[in-house]
């Protein structure tokens, strides 16, 4: 009797650890159902939201213009609204003013000379002659407190000014080009020496040019390359008592060189002089 009272123990202990264990992996299986009809769900959404929005903003980016060229800054401004949300990722949008309204950028031209010769008693006055696309008005302001420029542009030099200014010029933005500006830099210093000669010897140039009162020293280039990138000499010759008006460049391999000179006066220069050509034997 007891041995079949412990048989049927037995069996039921077995039939309930069976009853789990069926029970654990139904369960099991229900939530692994609901993760994978999750995850379908997610896919479908995204195809819609983030992913569709960054081929637009890929699109825009192309499309903006580079820029102003190397002497002239792009002045923009940011829009207080990227964009919109309204409770669904496919609806966020990045729009660019200047793409949708077809804003181009703008280039401030400046034909004035930058360089001034120095006057001591005298106020020197000229006119910018400055000019943006489209119609825009321009602004100009001084960096120097002792240099005023006008609202149309006219700039007065006090007497005795010596040294560097700058002026910016800015240009408003216009129905058809964004705003811009330019920094233009003006020296005031020595009057331009005149390159009158170059002549070439056996490994010398011999280099002539008018006298300059003004200057107190003349530098003196000599390069094989037109844009003087690379020097082969550059000579500083001492205008002593205002009479130096030439000067030889010694040891120079044979071949064709370009010469350029121009006056010094302490921290200021005058502009460089014309280029001439001449061949070293």
């Amino acid at each position: 009797m007891k041995t079949s009272l412990r048989r049927l123990l037995t069996l039921l202990l077995a039939l309930a650890m069976v009853l789990s264990l069926l029970g654990v992996s139904a369960l099991a299986a229900e939530e692994a159902g609901d993760g994978s009809r999750s995850a379908v769900s997610v896919a479908d959404t995204s195809d819609y939201g983030e992913s569709g929005n960054a081929g637009k903003d890929d699109q825009y980016k192309d499309a903006v213009p580079d820029g102003t060229d190397d002497d002239t800054e792009a002045v923009g401004t940011e829009s207080g609204n990227a964009g919109e949300e309204s409770g669904n990722a496919k609806e966020i949008t990045v729009i660019s003013p200047a793409i949708t309204t077809g804003i181009k950028s703008n280039k401030i031209s400046v034909k004035s000379p930058v360089f001034l010769t120095y006057k001591k008693n005298k106020v020197r006055k000229f006119q910018l002659k400055a000019s943006a696309k489209g119609g825009a008005k321009l602004t100009y302001q001084s960096n120097n407190k002792r240099v005023k420029v006008s609202a149309s542009g006219l700039v007065k030099v006090p007497k005795g000014f010596k040294g560097k200014f700058v002026i910016t010029v800015k240009a408003e933005a216009t129905a058809g080009y964004a705003a811009a500006k330019k920094k233009v830099t003006f020296m005031v210093g020595p009057a331009a020496a005149k390159l009158t000669s170059a002549k070439g010897g056996s490994k010398k140039i011999t280099v002539k040019w008018k006298r300059c009162k003004s200057a107190k020293a003349f530098r003196v280039q000599v390069s094989k390359k037109k844009n003087f990138s690379k020097l082969a000499k550059s000579v500083r010759v001492k205008n002593k008592k205002s009479k130096a008006t030439k000067t030889t460049v010694k040891g120079l391999k044979k071949g064709t060189y370009y010469v350029r000179i121009r006056s010094l006066d302490g921290s200021t220069y005058s502009a460089w002089s014309a280029v001439k050509t001449v061949r070293v034997k």
